[in-house]
């Protein structure tokens, strides 16, 4: 079992986007997606994620099969329009934010900057 990083609470990312707190986690698993190397809009369940948890302002969980070392998920979330806040820079803020999915991705896609 190893545990990825899936998001971050009240951290602004690399293009824009803030996810204020707190972030609504499901109490059962979400799938662990990938996009299909030869359709590029589509996507195979690859796995499953468990165990989600906050860490700080991290949200975390394990998966229990190997990926490759470079390897970090860019999730998929629902929220609602009328929660978003566009900023006069551009930015985004949005709340109530629920996570639905990971999506299996390399480190340089990571919205957030590394540690």
């Amino acid at each position: 079992m190893t545990t990825y990083e899936l998001l971050r609470e009240d951290e602004w990312t690399t293009d824009g986007r803030r996810i204020v707190p707190p972030v609504l986690i499901p109490d059962k698993v979400i799938p662990l997606l990938q996009r299909d190397a030869d359709e590029e809009y589509r996507t195979k369940i690859v796995g499953k994620v468990t165990h989600i948890r906050r860490e700080g302002n991290r949200i975390v969980g394990d998966v229990d099969m190997d990926l490759p070392p470079d390897t970090a998920f860019t999730c998929d979330v629902d929220y609602a329009h009328h929660m978003t806040r566009t900023l006069d820079d551009g930015r985004v803020e949005m709340k109530s934010v629920r996570l639905r999915a990971a999506n299996v991705n390399t480190k340089d896609n990571y919205p957030w900057k590394d540690d």
